[in-house]
């Protein structure tokens, strides 16, 4: 003999599984309503560098920051106070505990190590230098010395400010070095 279920019963039973598993937790985002979370692509690095304590790689849209020691990652971008995307180079300075970030057009970033950050915009609003590429950061006492396409551009880190600028005729800077109190550029000419 068979036993069947009447259709009232197994309709209950159905309607019970299926709230059961409406019940279980859901989780839709991390993220409060009012606030921003931002999803950039990491698959396409433009920069890295390191301090003792930390790896920073640089996308064009933000910074990646692994903690060596706890092994997590952390970032800046635009929404945590970067003043823009577009990210060319990244240096970290230990002497003065500071990560410069230089952008394509100009645009410079100081992030210390607190993350405060402070945007020095004097090259970017430099309307005579169509090109601002930067192509290498050097750094020595409390001055960045960055070598633009343009020529080169002496930083006063505790100032924070544009100290000197040297405009070269036709060609750009590749890297430079400061020894004994001179300033040595390389360019393609040499």
């Amino acid at each position: 003999k068979i036993n069947r279920m009447k259709p009232l019963a197994t309709m209950k039973i159905l309607f019970l599984a299926v709230f059961m598993f409406l019940m279980l937790p859901t989780h839709a985002q991390d993220i409060a309503i009012g606030n921003w979370q931002t999803h950039f692509p990491v698959n396409s690095m433009v920069s890295v560098t390191q301090s003792q304590d930390e790896v920073f790689y640089a996308g064009e849209q933000m910074i990646l920051i692994l903690d060596k020691a706890e092994q997590s990652v952390s970032r800046l971008d635009k929404v945590a106070g970067l003043t823009q995307v577009g990210i060319r180079v990244i240096k970290y300075y230990a002497e003065m505990e500071l990560l410069l970030v230089a952008y394509n057009n100009g645009n410079i970033d100081l992030v210390d190590k607190d993350r405060n950050i402070v945007n020095i915009s004097d090259i970017k609003r430099y309307s005579l230098i169509s090109e601002k590429k930067i192509n290498h950061i050097y750094f020595n006492k409390n001055f960045a010395y960055l070598s633009y396409s343009f020529g080169l551009v002496k930083l006063d880190l505790d100032r924070q400010e544009v100290k000197n600028t040297f405009l070269t005729d036709g060609f750009g800077v590749n890297a430079s070095l400061l020894i004994d109190e001179t300033v040595y550029m390389s360019t393609d000419e040499g």
